[in-house]
């Protein structure tokens, strides 16, 4: 929340608004993705959910990954999950009734992690306070080096997967 104060040059209102705003509506998709009955719905939530988790990324400073988390997650992997599901009712043949048998089971196994959310929450000591930064940094400078020169063997792995979905992709489409 320090960042949010200190890039308060942002916004014309206070940042922290703007926070509650983004984590009040990634909570309400988040919901919504699970709660939602048509699986095509619940992706369309998770893409909005993607694009709250970037907003709050902004409000707290990290414009490199409110960009990235934009175009690689409510970009590409919901375009990947919409076509898997599309690919998938089209290989079947018919259309899939999606039904959840373990609603009642799944509702108490996540009220019984919020209750454990909610005394953690209530009960630590969140009374951490960092030291303002006299000379900001670039961000995406950072990111970049880090990624290219410190961890290049997971940014590499990443984009043989994702390479290797698009083929696969391609091949189940092509077979029609």
């Amino acid at each position: 929340m320090i960042a949010a104060a200190q890039n308060s040059h942002l916004f014309f209102v206070n940042p922290l608004l703007f926070y509650w705003a983004f984590a009040g509506a990634l909570l309400l998709s988040a919901v919504c993705v699970v709660a939602m009955r048509n699986i095509i719905h619940s992706a369309l939530m998770l893409c909005l959910s993607f694009i709250c988790t970037a907003g709050i990324f902004v409000v707290l400073g990290a414009e490199f990954l409110a960009a990235a988390e934009v175009l690689i997650y409510a970009g590409a992997i919901t375009i990947l999950i919409l076509f898997a599901i599309m690919l998938s009712q089209k290989i079947i043949g018919r259309d899939i009734v999606y039904q959840n048998r373990q609603s009642i089971i799944a509702a108490l196994v996540s009220l019984a992690m919020a209750g454990v959310l909610i005394v953690i929450f209530a009960t630590g000591d969140w009374g951490y306070q960092g030291e303002p930064v006299t000379n900001p940094v670039n961000n995406a400078r950072m990111l970049g080096r880090s990624l290219m020169i410190t961890y290049p063997l997971a940014f590499w792995v990443a984009s043989f997967i994702l390479t290797i979905t698009i083929i696969g992709s391609l091949l189940l489409a092509r077979k029609d």
